[in-house]
């Protein structure tokens, strides 16, 4: 059974009210909602939203697919030395960049410009471009 069946399923189930109420109360249009009716896939976010008015889990939408666990990407497993390394690798990185602000931070100071003359004191994220020039 496609999505689009089940969602019209459960609507015919589970709500009372006409298709325009209930396309409101999912935030979106009437035509999208008989739209849905007929597709094969749907936006994660109105199958959040259909679930949350019809009072339904979202995996009933999903129905025997889900149970076979078919989803559209794959298992990946990670190893947890891999993790680890690649946390060292960051942090000595992080370490790096901590020293190289310092010393940046430091050739500014010296040249009497101060942190005062920053447009904004730089962050890990936006450390400043220094051109050191001989006088």
């Amino acid at each position: 059974m496609k999505i689009g069946e089940r969602i019209r399923e459960a609507v015919e189930n589970q709500w009372t009210g006409t298709a325009d109420e209930l396309a409101a109360a999912c935030e979106m249009s009437v035509s999208t909602l008989y739209y849905l009716y007929k597709k094969d896939s749907v936006d994660t976010k109105h199958l959040m939203n259909l679930s949350k008015v019809l009072n339904v889990p979202v995996s009933y939408f999903l129905g025997e697919e889900s149970e076979k666990n078919t989803y559209p990407f794959r298992q990946v497993s990670i190893d947890s030395e891999y993790l680890k390394k690649y946390v060292e690798q960051l942090e000595k990185e992080n370490a790096r960049l901590d020293r190289e602000n310092t010393f940046l931070m430091s050739i500014i100071d010296r040249a009497g410009l101060g942190k005062q003359h920053l447009s904004s004191y730089p962050t890990r994220t936006q450390r400043p471009f220094v051109a050191v020039t001989a006088p």
